[in-house]
């Protein structure tokens, strides 16, 4: 029986509800039967580097969906030498499920802006479909936008429209940790709890 897998990457640094909210629509949306949560090795697009290490990122990912049967982690990029680029994600998780299995890889409009300047972008696009997240700024992104980004990428997106605007990102969360501002209602409790425990990001 085929099985369609969402795959949601990124540094996580940290996880936040705005990441869950948007694992839990796709979900929902799409009607997938799992959420793989795949953290960042080293991310060639972030030029500032991460912050938080890796076990520390993992670690709040793994606490972040605990419990919850619809999600899962997969440890593909962690430990891998030299940047993570997501054809070489993708193509690992494809080998790893049946052939008879989707992978829908879920990114930000946002994202979608620079996609033709990825690695191998046209060899992803044969390897799995895309669902779009609306992003506050970004419009006009559609599929005649994407086939001009990159051929046969168009037919191959979703577009998660409807879903709800959630204004958190990592950035804002480390930037009111070093302002010493709350951020209790941006993280899963247990997030907080390790950020706290372990003085992530000067908490």
């Amino acid at each position: 029986m085929a099985v369609t897998f969402g795959i949601l990457g990124g540094s996580f640094d940290p996880i936040h509800l705005g990441h869950i909210a948007i694992a839990k629509y796709a979900f929902e949306k799409l009607h997938l039967n799992k959420i793989i949560f795949v953290p960042a090795g080293d991310p060639w697009m972030k030029t500032n580097g991460l912050v938080a290490g890796t076990k520390d990122r993992l670690d709040m990912v793994e606490a972040a969906i605990a419990g919850d049967d619809s999600f899962e982690v997969s440890h593909v990029e962690i430990g891998i030498d030299g940047p993570s680029y997501t054809i070489n994600t993708i193509k690992k998780l494809r080998k790893m499920a049946p052939e008879s299995d989707e992978l829908i890889f879920i990114l930000g409009q946002d994202s979608v802006l620079g996609i033709d300047l990825w690695k191998k972008v046209s060899e992803l696009v044969k390897l799995c479909k895309f669902a779009v997240v609306p992003r506050d700024g970004v419009n006009d992104v559609n599929a005649a936008f994407l086939d001009k980004k990159v051929a046969g990428l168009g037919e191959k997106a979703v577009f998660l429209e409807g879903m709800p605007r959630i204004n958190i990102s990592s950035t804002n969360i480390r930037e009111r940790i070093a302002a010493r501002q709350s951020i209790e209602a941006m993280v899963p409790q247990k997030v907080f709890e390790i950020i706290e425990e372990r003085n992530l990001y000067g908490s």
